[in-house]
């Protein structure tokens, strides 16, 4: 009896901890987590410090799943910490000191300050040929505009660090939103030990990486597999398994898989799938920072006649279009900025169709042209994407009854194609998306600033425009920025280098099961911490 009231505490023991076991393997998933999703063209770059593509369509939505930064998108768009332990915001918002926590590369090797330090500046040196579409993005550090303009070399760029766990970074003018930055796809580190001794290291199968997951297959224009990280410094709240990418350009295609339960997600930030053709499947849906527009090249003839792209602006019934295309997912708008980032009342004066037609009439007189001798105008835009088709031929037959116009011509172009094209500014209007990585108005309104810029394919540029925004960043009272901003809004809207027609909400479908993503405003979805429910 003495032996084995000896033993009683170890029995219970024992059987406590047999009951956490069997409790906790209950909780885990009974089978392999495999979330299923397709992208309707391959991407180019997993890492943009390395880019040397002038279009990243795509890429936004893989690489933060493959990278971890300073700062992660949370709840809200609200930057988390993610490999900062702690961050050190000087009296005046210059200067910025990042305390780093102890992570590793999927080698094994430690992350450090030194990483942050050379990816961030490769992105800026001119000598590292890297295609920056945004530059602007780097335009609050110090010296960042004027090295990458090639005017100081890139060790007065104030990023340094200071040992393995210490990041300083320096501004020039005190940025509000500069953790929000540092929240993108734009500020993430890249192994400097491997990186610097192989320069096609990020092409590589099974490259190295921080993030949730590591590349583990790629079959280029047809499939991207994505694994579970196991030295990610998170890794406790990553419950998937794999994450498949599926290159498929046909939406009706996409829709057909996702019927079968071949896909776990269709539509937005992937897809852009129109309400008759998801036959009802698509009935979720969130506010998003993207704007369907037309972009204008200025420099073609005519449209380098302001009263003519006026015209062409107000012809347009853009509450038709929405209900017959969009249905509830997007919200008709005058602006450049979407809804969640408009700052003033977009409403379209009426009636837009007489307005429309007397500054058509002024623009013909200016132009010294007859209608009849009106030359043709292209409308491209994505022949793959159902929308974008409907779109064109909605605009095509309003500026055909509001103006008059016969010589529009429709031109339907390959994803890839099309963009190539816009790019390099070949073309005369062009039907597009148009989105931010940062949730603050000035970084679509800085896409239009310069016409040197890669983003800006409308060859727009005007010297107050310019103006106002320097004024925006280097101004501490809000009140002042806010109003700053409105008025570039305001001339965009104006001199119309682009046309915008709605403001899209984030429109999708998911597997019933699928629950813990975490949805963006600025077209991601983050599924770091998704799974699957067993039941």
């Amino acid at each position: 009896m003495k032996k084995m009231s000896l033993y009683f505490p170890f029995i219970v023991l024992f059987i406590l901890i047999a009951s956490a076991v069997s409790y906790y393997k209950s909780q885990a998933p009974l089978h392999k987590q495999v979330l299923k999703i397709a992208l309707p063209t391959d991407i180019s770059t997993f890492h943009l410090a390395f880019n040397t593509s002038s279009s990243i369509i795509n890429s936004s939505n893989v690489i933060p799943l493959l990278f971890e930064g300073l700062m992660r998108r949370g709840k809200d768009d609200t930057p988390q910490k993610a490999l900062v332990e702690e961050v050190t915001i000087s009296e005046d918002g210059k200067e910025y000191v990042f305390s780093l926590k102890k992570s590793f590369w999927s080698d094994g090797e430690p992350v450090t300050a030194y990483d942050f330090e050379y990816a961030w500046k490769r992105s800026i040196d001119p000598e590292s040929k890297v295609l920056i579409l945004s530059p602007y993005y780097y335009y609050p550090i110090k010296n960042a505009k004027l090295c990458i303009e090639g005017k100081v070399p890139i060790e007065r760029v104030g990023v340094q660090a200071i040992n393995e766990k210490t990041l300083i970074v320096h501004l020039e003018y005190p940025s509000p939103y500069f953790l929000e930055i540092v929240s993108s796809p734009m500020y993430l580190p890249a192994p400097k030990h491997v990186a610097e001794k192989d320069k096609n290291w990020i092409q590589k199968v099974n490259f190295v990486c921080n993030g949730p997951f590591t590349l583990t297959s790629r079959k280029h224009g047809s499939e991207i597999i994505l694994s579970n990280n196991e030295n990610y410094w998170d890794k406790n709240h990553v419950y998937l398994d794999q994450i498949k990418f599926f290159i498929v350009g046909d939406t009706r295609t996409v829709l057909n898989l996702f019927i079968k339960k071949e896909l776990d997600w269709i539509g937005s930030p992937f897809q852009t799938i129109s309400y008759d053709l998801s036959l009802g499947l698509m009935d979720e849906w969130v506010d998003d920072a993207t704007i369907s527009c037309i972009l204008i090249n200025v420099d073609k003839y005519p449209l380098t006649n302001k009263k003519l792209r006026q015209a062409l602006f107000y012809a347009i019934d853009r509450e038709e279009i929405t209900d017959n295309v969009f249905h509830s997912s997007a919200t008709p708008t005058i602006s450049p900025l979407p809804l969640p980032l408009s700052l003033q009342n977009t409403s379209l004066p009426k009636p837009h169709a007489i307005y429309a037609k007397q500054l058509f009439l002024e623009a013909l007189e200016e132009l010294e042209l007859f209608p009849k001798d009106f030359p043709e105008i292209t409308l491209s835009y994505v022949a793959e994407i159902e929308i974008a088709s409907r779109i064109a031929q909605a605009v095509q037959d309003q500026w055909r009854q509001v103006l008059g116009i016969q010589t529009i011509t429709l031109l339907p172009r390959e994803y890839v194609t099309h963009y190539a094209c816009l790019t390099k500014r070949d073309f005369d209007l062009g039907l597009t998306n148009w989105t931010t990585f940062v949730f603050d108005p000035i970084f679509i309104l800085n896409d239009f600033k310069d016409k040197t810029l890669l983003m800006n394919k409308t060859n727009w540029e005007h010297p107050r425009y310019k103006t106002v925004l320097d004024l925006s960043d280097h101004t501490l009272d809000q009140k002042k920025r806010l109003s700053l901003l409105q008025e570039a809004e305001e001339l965009l809207i104006d001199e119309v280098p682009l046309i915008p027609i709605c403001s899209l909400k984030k429109r999708f479908a998911k597997n019933p099961k699928l629950e813990g993503e975490v949805l963006s405003n600025l077209q991601f979805v983050d599924f770091k911490s998704a799974y699957f429910k067993e039941k």
